[in-house]
This record gives structure tokens, sequence and C-alpha cells, in this order.
């Protein structure tokens, strides 16, 4: 799909900031429209799907979506924001959104038919013991997306983009995040990225429950891995809805 107002990286696309929501996506359609009904069900912001009969009980295979990559600006920022109000349950300050405006680097919207459905970013961080880390801000998919490789995607990207050629003055030796301890689909998920669980950090969110999260890391470029308690504090309460 042909996107507007495209960045400065070749092949990445971002849309106007004007959006609605309709059957669960953020759209660039205007004016704002009320969401439409199809066939009796709607798959919502919250990610309500049309109810699927399954004889093994287990939640049906989805064909696999492929996004295409956006970059962060000032003029779709605002995309972000309904994007992150429709998938976590607390609601960030401005701060932290000008923060992700100052680390573009490795933040990239995702795409599906022009529609916003996913997102990551991230920051680059100094370690006390030397060398650098790649925090995991957020990353987030839109529920009617989820389950169709759209968080594997997104993930790929930071994690090939970190060991490339051209990112070696990076100097990244691991990539963490934290993860809170009942966010089970989460954990697995980064654990099979090769992730894994290094410290619990109990009362980590003030405005969720459970309080406490998962710090999980990956070494990279050979790198090895902070000890416990090297974790630097965030003013972000990171967030994972994949």
């Amino acid at each position: 799909a042909v996107l507007v107002d495209r960045g400065s990286t070749s092949g990445a696309s971002s849309f106007l900031p004007t959006v609605q929501f309709t059957q669960g996506a953020l759209s660039r359609q205007e004016p704002p429209l009320e969401p439409r009904r199809r066939s009796g069900t709607m798959a919502s912001a919250e990610g309500q799907q049309p109810s699927t009969s399954s004889t093994s009980g287990e939640q049906p295979r989805r064909k696999p979506l492929t996004i295409d990559l956006g970059i962060l600006t000032e003029k779709n920022v605002g995309q972000l924001k309904k994007l992150h109000l429709a998938t976590f349950p607390i609601t960030y300050q401005k701060s932290v959104y000008d923060m992700f405006l100052k680390n573009l680097e490795y933040c990239r919207l995702g795409f599906y038919a022009e529609i916003l459905v996913s997102a990551v970013c991230c920051r680059i961080e100094q370690r006390p013991q030397g060398g650098k880390a790649l925090y995991i801000l957020t990353i987030s998919v839109l529920k009617p997306y989820q389950r169709r490789g759209i968080a594997r995607q997104l993930l790929d990207w930071v994690i090939t983009k970190a060991e490339s050629d051209e990112q070696k003055a990076d100097e990244i030796s691991e990539i963490y995040l934290h993860v809170q301890t009942s966010n089970e689909s989460a954990i697995s998920f980064y654990k099979s990225f090769g992730f894994e669980i290094t410290e619990t950090i109990e009362n980590y969110y003030t405005s969720i429950s459970p309080s406490s999260c998962h710090v999980l890391r990956k070494p990279l470029n050979g790198g090895t891995i902070s000890e416990p308690g090297k974790t630097k504090q965030t003013e972000v309460e990171t967030e994972t809805d994949l």
C-alpha cells in the first residue's frame, strides 16, 4: 500500500494524523465515522473477536499478516497515543510521547492496509557496568490483529537492526524490558526469542495490579546481560500487548 507523509527511511511510511476507531483499527478516513457492524458482530478496539467454534477447544490458527513499517513523527504521534489507549490499561503522559520522539531510531509504527495496528518503541541506555542496552519501552498490537505474527515482525526488526553492521557504532550488548508478572503470553513470546527472566521487581507498577514485574534480557552482538539489580528504573511503566 502507498502511504502518505513518508519519512526519511527507505520503505517506511506513515499517514495523516486524523484517525478513527473502526472495527478495532486506527483508520485515516475523514471525517470520523461511527464504527460499522459486520454480520452482527464487531471487533472492537478492546479486541473482541467474533466467536468461532473449535472441536479441539483451542483457538483456531489465524492467517499471518505482513505489516509495513512507518516512522513516528510529530504529525502522527496522536495515532500512537490512540493505539496505546486501545491496548494498554494505563494512560501515558505527554512527557512519555515527547521521549518517544527523541528516540526515533528504534521506534516504528506498524501498518496493515494503511491502518495503524501496531507499534514498537525502544531507546538506547548506558549500562552502569559499561556498554549500552536497548530497552523496549512499549510493543503493542490491536487485539483484532493479534496472533498473526505482527509482534514477531516488530521484535525481529528491532533485534535485526541492533545487530546489523550499520548499527555497530551503537555498541548494544543486550536488549531488555519489563513485563507484568501476570502477562504469561508476553513472557512466553519473549522467551521464544531467547529472552530470560533475570529478576523480579515488586511494586514496579503504580496503577495496575499485580504491581510486580519480571525483567527479561537477551544478549546481543556477543555481549553479556546485566546482573540482577542493575536495572535502570524508568519513568515509563512499560507495557506489552501482543
